[in-house]
């Protein structure tokens, strides 16, 4: 009976061994990617959640967890640079998704000087659009326009996913890079990633109901990681 049990699990069970190993940056990413993996898998953390991402050494583990991948998925080096070289030595052969380069990201500049200088939310731009225009515009002289926030790893805000928007974005591009290392689940795949977006505006009007009352009214940051909550949100941090 036990052999019985032991074999009835062998084979009820394959489709597991093929679901695609996936390594993840940061909690926000992680969070998403969770969720497109929904009853399919469960993605790997490289940076804990109490650490910065902005530098951090990784352990044997989490370094382990980038060798043993076959998807990446991360913000990208304007967020991490100093995570690149181990993504393109130890998971040389994974598929690589840099979030902040799909069409339709909104991004915006840093905010520099006392107060964060102008305050400016206006400039929410997409940063596949960007770069093919960067080859139009190479010509013109961009010193001082903080909109040519492409020539660096870190040129523009890299805090990115605290736009709903974003995230919502991220879902489907998430879902397609999951589903072409994993076809089988793909139907799945696609449809946590819908239910996801249905997730997130709902707790978008829920934020926005709570923020009604202070919209207007100036808070305190220590460090300026809430731009794009600002943007999306009317707020306005100092």
């Amino acid at each position: 009976m036990k052999r019985l049990f032991c074999l009835l699990l062998m084979t009820t069970s394959p489709a597991f061994a093929d679901v695609p190993k996936v390594a993840t940056d940061i909690t926000p990413v992680y969070s998403l990617v969770s969720q497109v993996m929904d009853g399919i898998g469960q993605p790997d953390l490289i940076i804990p959640a109490n650490a910065s991402p902005h530098g951090y050494a990784m352990r044997p583990s989490e370094a382990r967890m980038l060798a043993q991948a076959d998807v990446v998925i991360w913000i990208g080096p304007t967020l991490t640079p100093w995570l690149q070289d181990p993504i393109e030595t130890l998971a040389s052969g994974a598929a690589k998704i840099v979030l902040s380069d799909a069409r339709g990201t909104n991004v915006l500049p840093f905010r520099e000087g006392e107060a964060f200088g102008s305050h400016n939310h206006g400039h929410n731009h997409d940063h596949a659009e960007e770069q093919d225009a960067d080859h139009e515009d190479a010509d013109h002289d961009d010193a001082g326009n903080e909109d040519a926030h492409h020539d660096g790893a870190e040129a523009f805000d890299p805090h990115l996913w605290l736009d709903p928007e974003n995230a919502a974005l991220w879902l489907p591009a998430i879902a397609d890079a999951l589903a072409a290392a994993d076809p089988e689940n793909a139907a799945t795949y696609h449809s946590n990633a819908k239910r996801g977006q249905v997730a997130i505006a709902l707790q978008e009007k829920t934020i926005a109901a709570q923020l009604e009352p202070v919209t207007g009214t100036p808070f305190v940051v220590l460090h300026d990681a809430f731009h794009y909550f600002e943007s999306h949100f009317g707020v306005e941090a100092f």
